[in-house]
């Protein structure tokens, strides 16, 4: 699964460095803040989701396959409602902001139409595909994954090739009918595998009401918590684009990627654990299910500090050399969303507890008015005319209420989980490795010359300082002896 996704890393930064070059940070911004809004009605797809994936891992969990079965059939007629529901929203009220308030160059509002046009057909497709995906996590199926994740980004390569040599189309409608054409085509695939091979992805007509009620009463929590988050995550983009312009969506764009780059190795690795935390909850094993989460978390963070601290410390060099011209704010922008990151993986690990044991209404009402508020500061701070890194800043200090305040009480309250194991199984871990990896590579930084040599060592001192760290203070017992008995077993047969 890693090497797909070191694989699918390097497509994605190729394709970004070359879409960049050939449509200009303009068009580049407007491709990234059309689509955004777009993205911005999938707080209703996500919350769907969250309920289709936690339902169907729940029933799998205890063996019941025709409650599966029914489960899968009318979470789908939910979504195909809920994608016809939103594509009238996404053509009238999505369609005149993008017409009349983001700030767009006249010239360019004709392309942008078809970017949001392209956009919507893309993003109604991935609506009704998410039962099947969820199916596929469920059964832990993690290599359809990584095999759809390849074709996936060979396809983007082959479409970037017609994107290059093209001169008869716009190009920033070319990229756009490229990018939506080959996520399309992959979901066809995940669709067609589910149907093939599970007899649980037939679609019938479900009559219950009282599961519908169920799906959505859940889905209604989850719809809150998605929404705050899409606030952020799409909101930001477009409240930089009306304050700023898109050349500063271009900056946040290159930020996203490194971030979305980054953060797809540990949201894979949630992926693949989530499910067993559903199912011990399913089986009321509520300690084990309380020492996988906190297991989840921590090594979350420990595989994020290995991949964020070289690029904190070198984002510069990296920047240079993966776009060669740095749009203005790129480098400040990727250090405060890989910070943000850091922190907001505690939040995305604990938050699983709470679907398992599906209560999420006080994460939802309290969370949300925590995001919403957030973002009503950070645009005042805007307008009082800050700095547009102020955005990230109280982005950070959102994530740390939700991570180490709301998500530890409403743990404790819903499955009595004790603040003293969360403090000594979490957060003394994290102190013990963090503080004493990070100071060779910053040392190394300071007394170097920036360039490839000092990135080289910059990067093997700190996967070095932070693995002997992790081993030395962040692994179970258990866990490390087995890793020193495996070692020491092939150590013996090499000999």
């Amino acid at each position: 699964m890693y090497v797909r996704m070191l694989f699918i890393m390097g497509v994605t930064f190729y394709m970004s460095r070359v879409a960049l070059h050939i449509l200009g940070s303009e068009d580049f911004g407007i491709y990234t803040v059309v689509g955004g809004v777009v993205i911005l009605f999938s707080f209703l797809n996500n919350a769907m989701s969250t309920a289709t994936s936690r339902f169907l891992t729940f029933e799998l969990g205890t063996g019941n396959m025709e409650q599966f079965k029914r489960i899968f059939s009318a979470s789908l007629c939910i979504h195909m409602m809920m994608a016809l529901l939103i594509f009238v929203v996404a053509e009238t009220v999505g369609l005149w902001f993008v017409l009349n308030k983001l700030v767009i160059p006249p010239d360019r509002m004709r392309a942008a139409f078809w970017v949001y046009q392209i956009s919507i057909i893309t993003l109604m497709v991935q609506w009704m595909q998410v039962p099947y995906n969820a199916t596929i996590i469920a059964h832990e199926r993690m290599r359809v994954f990584a095999y759809l994740g390849i074709t996936d980004a060979l396809l983007k390569l082959l479409g970037l090739v017609l994107l290059i040599y093209n001169q008869a189309i716009d190009k920033l409608i070319l990229y756009s009918l490229m990018m939506g054409g080959v996520t399309v085509i992959v979901t066809l695939l995940y669709r067609y595998y589910c149907i093939r091979n599970y007899k649980e992805c037939r679609f019938e007509i479900i009559k219950d009401k009282s599961l519908y009620k169920k799906l959505l009463n859940f889905s209604g929590w989850s719809l809150m918590s998605n929404f705050s988050w899409m606030l952020w995550t799409q909101g930001t983009n477009i409240v930089l684009n009306i304050f700023l312009g898109p050349l500063l969506n271009t900056a946040n764009a290159i930020a996203m990627q490194v971030n979305t780059a980054v953060s797809n190795f540990v949201a894979n690795f949630r992926t693949a654990i989530n499910p067993s935390i559903i199912k011990l909850c399913a089986d009321n094993q509520k300690a084990e299910m309380l020492k996988l989460t906190f297991q989840s978390a921590r090594y979350s963070y420990f595989i994020l500090l290995l991949l964020i601290l070289p690029i904190f410390l070198e984002v510069h060099y990296v920047l240079t050399i993966w776009l060669k011209t740095v749009p203005e704010y790129a480098e400040d922008f990727v250090r405060l969303i890989l910070l943000y990151t850091l922190v907001q993986t505690f939040d995305a690990s604990f938050i699983t507890v709470l679907q398992a044991e599906g209560k999420l209404k006080y994460n939802a009402v309290i969370g949300s008015a925590i995001g919403i508020l957030a973002m009503i500061i950070a645009c005042g701070l805007l307008l009082l005319g800050l700095a547009p890194q102020t955005l990230f800043y109280v982005m950070i200090f959102k994530g740390f209420t939700l991570s180490f305040i709301l998500k530890p009480i409403l743990m404790h309250k819903i499955v009595n989980m004790d603040f003293i194991d969360l403090i000594k199984s979490v957060v003394v871990p994290v102190i013990k490795v963090t503080l004493p990896a990070i100071i060779l590579p910053v040392i190394i930084v300071s007394v170097m010359s920036e360039g490839f040599d000092r990135f080289i060592v910059v990067l093997v001192v700190s996967t070095i300082s932070i693995g002997f760290m992790v081993f030395s203070y962040g692994l179970d017992k258990t866990l490390k002896e087995k890793i020193i008995y495996s070692v020491t077993g092939k150590v013996k047969k090499f000999i």
